[in-house]
């Protein structure tokens, strides 16, 4: 960081452009915590310290008579060892963690359920938003969408944030701006969703038997016939990443929603 000689500027100022500048701030450039950082927290040196802290806060809760609404709020969380391990002990309570909080508000605003029978909510209005204004134009104007991505179709929501980086998960609180963060698809919620529309119908199958159907082997054999074995064992490698259960084969849906007017279901006959 680069201060004009002679420049006179207050100590808070001073401290905040030193740790918090977008571009060369302290806890912007660098994660600082743990062995191969400049400092450790207690909650990072045993679990131990964090599992004490959840149990004075539901305590405290508890001589508060219990409230339905309750705000958690910490500042300075540091890299979230410690609400990481707090999250883990409250699970062990149930009637601390699992109070349904402003989810009415978003049920109201999709005008879905989507909290009945479940103990975790993990939920994108973003996504929610795309759906539901391709659903209407499909709806107006026939067409259709075909939706392939990673998800799961149980009727229980997970906990699946993560991070990624060079091909393998990561810490989602570590390196912030240098991972990507995403999650997998809920697609009975989407399903659930889609029960809005009178007029249109959906249909899920995997990643492995869509592109069976659409002939994906056949076409494999036909451009690998004269090449040579290298170039040959090449394709079918990356055709077995596709298609094998377990790479992404099965780990990976593809949904198609159209107009019920539309009897096309081209890959979703098995």
């Amino acid at each position: 960081m680069k201060i004009k000689k002679g420049l006179k500027i207050s100590l808070d100022k001073f401290i905040n452009l030193s740790l918090y500048d977008n571009k060369s701030g302290f806890y912007m450039k660098k994660n600082p915590f743990g062995k191969k950082g400049d400092f450790i927290t207690a909650p990072n040196i045993s679990r131990l310290f964090s599992e004490m802290i959840a149990i004075w806060i539901i305590s405290f809760w508890k001589s508060l008579g219990s409230p339905k609404k309750f705000n958690l709020i910490e500042l300075g969380a540091g890299n979230g060892e410690m609400m990481r391990v707090c999250i883990e002990r409250f699970k062990r309570f149930p009637s601390f963690f699992e109070k349904k909080i402003n989810i009415k508000k978003l049920e109201k605003k999709i005008n879905l359920k989507i909290s009945q029978n479940q103990n975790f909510m993990e939920y994108s209005n973003l996504g929610h938003d795309y759906l539901k204004k391709i659903s209407k134009i499909i709806k107006k104007n026939d067409g259709g969408l075909l939706i392939i991505d990673y998800g799961y179709t149980d009727k229980k929501m997970k906990n699946t944030l993560k991070a990624v980086a060079n091909h393998k998960f990561a810490n989602i609180l570590y390196n912030i701006g240098n991972v990507d963060i995403t999650h997998n698809i809920s697609f009975e919620l989407f399903k659930k969703f889609l029960t809005q529309f009178n007029s249109l119908e959906n249909y899920l199958t995997t990643q492995k038997k869509f592109l069976l159907e659409m002939g994906i082997k056949e076409r494999a054999e036909i451009i690998s016939k004269k090449l040579n074995f290298i170039k040959k064992a090449d394709i079918y490698y990356r055709l077995n990443r596709l298609i094998d259960d377990k790479q992404m084969g099965s780990l990976f849906k593809v949904m198609l929603i159209k107009n019920k007017k539309n009897t096309f279901k081209l890959g979703f006959n098995n």
